[in-house]
């Protein structure tokens, strides 16, 4: 019985050409995604309701997702895990959608 020598397997070159797009747009994206946490505060205001609490932390931790996920992408991409890396390169844009989904509704 043969058993396949996964390091000699290809790597998936459109998976590569993705991850580096997404780890670029991730990069730029950081510094205005960091200037509307800092805003963010004023969201939370003098009440302190829960969807206001929600908010300020979807917010907040979203310049960590965008650091996270394009960086745990790579470690899976090297792990050869290629569903992972690509689940995991897309994170950023879920939660992205929340937001946009919290702003469409609430405003």
């Amino acid at each position: 019985m043969m058993t396949a020598n996964l390091h000699r397997l290809p790597r998936n070159k459109r998976l590569f050409v993705w991850l580096c797009l997404a780890t670029g747009v991730a990069l730029l994206a950081i510094a205005p995604c960091a200037a509307l946490a800092a805003v963010s505060l004023m969201a939370m205001g003098a009440e302190r309701s829960v969807g206001a609490s929600v908010l300020f932390w979807t917010i907040w931790t979203f310049p960590i997702v965008l650091v996270a996920g394009p960086g745990l992408a790579w470690i899976a991409y090297g792990l050869r895990r290629e569903r992972t890396a690509l689940g995991l390169s897309l994170s950023p844009m879920a939660w992205a959608a929340a937001i946009g989904a919290w702003f469409s509704l609430f405003s």
